[in-house]
């Protein structure tokens, strides 16, 4: 009798097709950093996100693939640079196209805290699950992380990007641990206009704790007050911090850098006399690579109790091993 081969492979794909199981969606609960629920079927299959950060969270877990939308900032901001096109249907997660993104029927929208209320509800009202994370805050990043890994069915690999995280935070904490309170620097940290700063609900200030210093906005009004030239230079501050927008060059941090020195209401601080001025980019200030920021805070905050540390390598071993980055541009400038 003559066997047919097609035919017995034709039965052993049928076999195992039948004894092993395949992969289905299974509905999560999601808690977003609003505190807001959502249920979505994971892994998802198509994402429209809205934030710069969360795309650079999803190339990280291998599932850039799934974004079928995204916002301008995106498009601008995203890093490393996708090599595909990919439609834009808002400026920013407060301005979000909803009839675009309805039209395109994604399993999930992921946005940022500019997400406004009314617009959440809109987006709900077309069937599709959408949250709304921070990645500016050091703890809810860690959870946005976990988010996104369920959501793209990346929970692995998730947990290995938030241990390549917590094990430089240890070594900050560990270390900051050792520090009497009288060890502390005072910090001034300046946002993009001059004397406009971060007080104690702002997303700097756990950072400059964090490294062993001292906010000199701390009391300040409101979250992100604009202080007096006075407030400052009474305060003495210690350590300067200017931010710098994403993707600012060296030439640019370097003139806002200098500009600081010069200020005649900074000249008689300890800062400035002692040069211990630095500017750093939002690339490594928020998001996935904060934690290059964290680490820069704490050197230039604590210079010897983390001379063995290396920001920048910290930081190209986090581009190669999970964005697959080779090229590494210096994101702060200081002359330390």
């Amino acid at each position: 009798m003559k066997i047919n081969k097609k035919i017995i492979l034709s039965l052993m794909i049928a076999i195992v097709l039948v004894l092993v199981p395949t992969i289905s969606a299974e509905e999560i609960t999601l808690e977003d950093a609003d505190g807001f629920e959502t249920k979505v079927k994971a892994p998802v299959d198509t994402i429209v996100c809205l934030s710069a950060s969360a795309n650079q969270i999803i190339d990280a877990l291998n599932s850039f693939d799934k974004v079928i939308a995204w916002d301008e900032n995106s498009q601008e901001d995203m890093f490393p640079r996708p090599d595909r096109k990919i439609k834009v249907v808002a400026g920013n997660s407060h301005s979000p196209q909803i009839e675009a993104i309805a039209e395109l029927d994604p399993d999930i929208v992921i946005a940022d805290t500019m997400l406004q209320d009314d617009h959440r509800k809109k987006i709900k009202s077309f069937g599709i699950p959408i949250i709304a994370e921070r990645t500016s805050d050091p703890e809810r990043l860690l959870t946005t992380i976990r988010n996104i890994g369920k959501i793209v069915g990346k929970q692995e690999r998730s947990e290995k990007l938030i241990s390549f995280i917590t094990k430089y935070r240890d070594i900050i904490e560990k270390r900051i641990a050792t520090l009497e309170n009288g060890e502390k620097k005072k910090v001034y940290w300046e946002w993009y206009e001059p004397f406009k700063t971060g007080a104690e609900g702002s997303m700097v200030n756990p950072k400059i704790v964090q490294a062993g210093g001292i906010n000199i906005a701390v009391d300040a009004k409101g979250r992100y007050p604009t202080v007096s030239s006075e407030y400052v230079w009474e305060s003495n501050p210690e350590v300067i911090v200017k931010q710098a927008s994403r993707r600012a060059t060296q030439s640019e941090m370097k003139k806002a850098y200098n500009k600081i020195l010069k200020r005649e209401s900074l000249k008689s601080t300890p800062a400035v006399k002692n040069k211990n001025v630095h500017v750093i980019t939002w690339d490594v200030f928020s998001g996935l690579p904060s934690v290059v920021g964290d680490l820069y805070f704490a050197k230039w905050i604590h210079p010897e109790l983390f001379k063995d540390i290396n920001p920048e390598k910290v930081y190209s071993e986090l581009l190669n091993r999970f964005l697959g980055v080779d090229d590494f541009t210096k994101r702060v400038y200081s002359n330390k």
